[in-house]
């Protein structure tokens, strides 16, 4: 056989590299090489009856004209089956293999068009076939599609951006113009093409060239389902001067009568909304008057002179003036909803939501038939009884009645975007509770943008959102960005000088954990000794829980700060300030227990730890909330650090690797100092094993997760820093790191506010015991601090101690 001579140049380095002669950029490349040349042979083969079965880059030849050629035709099959007894054998490249081939099925016309759509899928996105087939099958089996040619394109950008922008580059594009290119009609003929149903690929090759042409030419493609705006999109791209005069006449047409039109019409707007507002003002009148012959009704009844023995209490005024209602029928529905909300509005104050619950949803009902009409009064009542479902826990009929309300917020005229807002905080605080974290946050998130975006928004309402959203990032561990939010939550609530003196004592407890959970505690001691200052009586019922919690929080700031005699103190105030039938109380007392296992290991102690630890999975095994979740998970990673001091790393890694999978399953990907303080875990685990490679890489993963999480400058970066630091000098056995752990160790005294702290001492010991292991003899300096931190821990623990697993954390 006797064919052209041809220069070796591989299709795929001539079509993405044209010669200067040949207008750059992906369309000409493809157009040039594929609908000229290589899917005409294919289609000529095609009508002669034989397939070629091996179609690839390196089987594509580009001549000096710039025309492809077909090669290798050595494994081509005939269609007329007279091969059929032969035996089979892979009769071709897998990695341009069509899902068919590779399930051993008889090659036809649509695997050629199958490897004609992945060599295209090569050109155009610069991805080789077989990444694209691994990362296909990696999701699934054979017939799994691949990737869109796009998407393949934008992973390329962020795993190799350098190799993304060098790819654009050689089509005469910008990185971003080819992907917008690939996400467009290109890529829906690489997607027909390579179908992974063969029924659905492209009949024939011609059919596939003629789409290509149609592409190039700007045309509707066959591969797009294409409506009539995409047809009218296509005209008008490849008639623009003629489409644009058209415009200009059209225009011209319609603009006299539009304006005459549009002048007639808004008078008639005018005179509506101003027959509206008259009406809307009468009805607010008559409102008014009756809420103020109520109220003073109300006053009569509480009046000394009518009252009938001792002067009644606000929660039974407001029972009688709830029954009260029932037996007016002179009200409309809208005005005895009005009342009925402001009773129930009242009742949440009074931290009775069972009776707001009960009140609000009887105003809820009576406006359902006019929510429609009357948006602004249906979602009042709405956002009460919200209010108080969410006290009550009651989070699936919480969730139920925000899709129910959502649609009706745009209705109103004047308070869309704040309806809106208030209902997506109370979407986001059940999705919460259902251990849905990351719709939560999108909610709270989304909630807080609407807020912020409305001129005349309430501070307290933003101030609340922010909490929320505050609240949930601490939970998750990402406490830098918590207490951004709640000092924003705490200024806004100062600009409005109704805001209850409640919400700020709530506020500044939430920033006072934030900062301990930055390792913060002086200022976290600041904020909540204040709080204990005031008086707790404006949280009525709820007085003494909200006392325990304070007395907790101060005991978990007190260990930071080294404090442990008063952290115990605290712990049993806590415990005796917390009322025995609050449903508050298993999560307390789990978190009062996991505070003490963290001071009996910061005191060498894990056999304690271990003790409390298993009393705080008692408290907590049955709760099921999103709060819940997080805590289970923080004391699962307690449990571990006390089992790896125990000497157990046997039963410590399966605990973290599962508190690992559960963190990820709620969070995913999300900055967290608990999937950090896992990670140093394993880090500890592996060097207790001499395995100081795994022990680098897992600190190196927790100094980037604290990092996000909690600030460069944290103690729980510092400390995995430190525990790099000894992983590095243990494998390299070089001196010289022990200068850098002193730094680090200065680093860490002035990230906890002083050098009197458990894990400076244990620094310093962990510095004497690495010396010795080196062979370094101790400077002065360094065996004064020694000798400084075993004098300070047996002051706390009347024994001697050891840190051979690191230093103790600070959750």
């Amino acid at each position: 056989m006797v064919r052209d001579g041809i220069r070796r140049r591989r299709a795929h380095h001539r079509l993405v590299r044209p010669p200067r002669t040949r207008p750059a950029g992906a369309r000409t490349a493809v157009r040039a090489g594929l609908s000229r040349g290589a899917v005409r042979a294919v289609q000529f083969a095609h009508r002669n009856l034989i397939l070629h079965r091996d179609i690839k880059p390196s089987n594509i030849l580009v001549d000096g004209e710039g025309e492809p050629r077909l090669l290798d035709f050595g494994i081509a099959k005939l269609l007329d089956g007279t091969d059929a007894q032969q035996t089979q054998t892979l009769a071709f490249t897998p990695a341009y293999a069509a899902p068919e081939q590779l399930r051993g099925e008889p090659a036809t016309t649509a695997s050629d068009v199958y490897q004609l759509g992945l060599v295209l899928y090569e050109l155009a996105a610069g991805v080789p076939a077989r990444r694209a087939h691994e990362v296909a099958r990696a999701r699934a089996d054979a017939d799994t599609p691949l990737p869109r040619v796009d998407q393949a394109f934008g992973a390329l950008t962020v795993q190799t951006p350098d190799g993304a922008d060098r790819i654009a580059r050689e089509r005469g594009l910008g990185v971003e113009r080819l992907r917008r290119s690939l996400r467009g009609d290109l890529g829906r003929i690489v997607a027909k093409a390579t179908a992974a149903d063969p029924r659905e690929r492209y009949d024939t090759a011609q059919a596939l060239a003629d789409d290509l042409e149609r592409w190039a030419d700007g045309r509707p493609v066959a591969a797009h389902r294409g409506t009539l705006a995409y047809r009218l999109r296509k005209l008008v791209r490849r008639h623009r001067a003629a489409t644009a005069i058209i415009a200009l006449l059209a225009l011209g047409l319609v603009a006299s009568t539009l304006f005459a039109v549009h002048r007639a019409a808004e008078e008639r707007e005018q005179r509506r909304a101003a027959e509206a507002a008259g009406q809307r003002a009468d009805q607010q009148r008559q409102r008014a008057e009756i809420l103020l012959g109520f109220m003073n009704d109300m006053f009569r009844q509480a009046d000394p002179q009518n009252a009938a023995g001792a002067e009644p209490t606000a929660t039974q005024m407001l029972e009688r003036a709830a029954t009260a209602l029932e037996t007016r029928p002179d009200l409309d529905a809208a005005t005895h909803a009005a009342l009925l909300t402001q009773v129930a509005d009242t009742f949440n104050s009074l931290f009775l939501p069972e009776r707001a619950a009960d009140s609000a949803q009887r105003a809820v009902n009576l406006l359902e038939p006019e929510r429609e009409r009357l948006p602004d009064e249906y979602l009042a009542s709405v956002g009460i009884l919200l209010d108080a479902l969410q006290m009550l826990d009651r989070s699936d009929a919480q969730l139920a009645l925000v899709e129910h309300a959502l649609p009706v917020a745009p209705r109103s005229e004047r308070q869309a975007a704040t309806w809106t807002a208030h209902l997506l905080k109370f979407r986001g605080a059940a999705r919460c509770s259902h251990g849905d974290f990351r719709d939560c946050e999108a909610d709270l998130r989304e909630s807080r943008r609407l807020i912020e975006s409305t001129p005349d928004a309430s501070a307290a309402g933003l101030a609340v959102g922010l909490n929320q959203l505050a609240v949930l990032l601490n939970d998750e561990g990402n406490a830098a960005e918590a207490v951004d939010l709640l000092r924003q939550a705490l200024a806004a609530l100062e600009r409005d000088a109704t805001a209850p003196t409640a919400s700020r004592a709530s506020l500044r407890l939430n920033l006072a954990n934030s900062l301990a959970a930055q390792g913060r505690a002086g200022e976290a001691i600041a904020l909540i000794e204040k709080g204990l200052a005031e008086p707790l009586g404006l949280f009525g019922s709820d007085a003494p829980f909200f006392e325990a919690m304070l007395r907790r929080s101060l005991a978990r700031a007190k260990v930071l700060h080294g404090e442990y005699a008063q952290a115990r103190a605290l712990l049993a105030a806590s415990a005796g300030a917390m009322p025995a039938d609050n449903p508050g109380l298993p999560r307390h007392a789990s978190q009062t227990h996991l505070v003490a296992a963290r001071i009996a290991l910061d005191l060498a102690d894990p056999a304690t730890a271990l003790a409390e630890i298993e009393a705080a999975h008692r408290d907590v095994a049955t709760e099921n909330d999103a709060g819940a979740t997080l805590l289970q998970l923080r004391v699962e990673v307690v449990h571990a650090d006390a089992l790896l001091r125990s000497g157990r790393c046997d039963l410590a890694l399966p605990r973290w690797r599962a508190a690992r999978a559960r963190l990820d399953a709620s969070i995913g990907a999300t900055p967290s100092w608990i999937g950090a303080e896992i990670d140093d875990g394993l880090g500890r685990c592996a060097l207790a094993a001499g395995d100081t490679a795994q022990a680098e890489a897992a600190f190196a993963k927790a100094i980037a997760g604290f990092a996000a999480a909690t600030g460069e400058a944290s103690p729980w970066t510092v400390r995995s820093r430190i525990h790099r630091l000894w992983a590095q000098a243990m494998a390299s056995r070089d001196a010289a790191l022990l200068d850098r752990l002193d730094e680090a160790r200065d680093a860490l005294a002035a990230a906890l506010d002083g050098s009197a702290r458990a894990q400076v001492w244990q620094t310093d010991l962990l510095i004497e015991a690495l010396s010795s292991e080196l062979r370094v003899p101790l400077d002065r300096s360094r065996a004064e601090r020694a000798g400084q931190a075993r004098a300070a821990f047996a002051a706390l623990t009347g024994r001697p101690v050891a840190f051979r697993d690191g230093l103790t954390g600070f959750n």
